[in-house]
């Protein structure tokens, strides 16, 4: 599940900032396991909370398939690279 939201935050990052963004960089992550997860495909909805120039801010949620209840929800902190003036 850690892997599943720290790419799913990169990609939020991505999104926003374009080919800039390859060059972010985790800065930290918590996540909170809230449930058991099913034995099946697991989906996360990201959402960035702050897009800063330095900082990105990201909320992931994560669900089982099938299933609404969430069981795990994490913040990613990412670095964004200096930008070349």
């Amino acid at each position: 599940m850690f892997g599943l939201a720290d790419v799913a935050a990169w990609i939020v990052i991505l999104n926003e900032h374009g080919p800039l963004a390859i060059q972010s960089v985790t800065l930290s992550m918590t996540i909170n396991f809230l449930a058991r997860a099913e034995p099946t495909d697991l989906i996360c909805n990201a959402k960035a909370l702050r897009l800063g120039r330095r900082l990105a801010v990201i909320d992931c949620r994560i669900v089982s398939a099938g299933n609404s209840a969430m069981v795990a929800q994490a913040t990613c902190n990412y670095a964004m690279p200096r930008q070349s003036n």
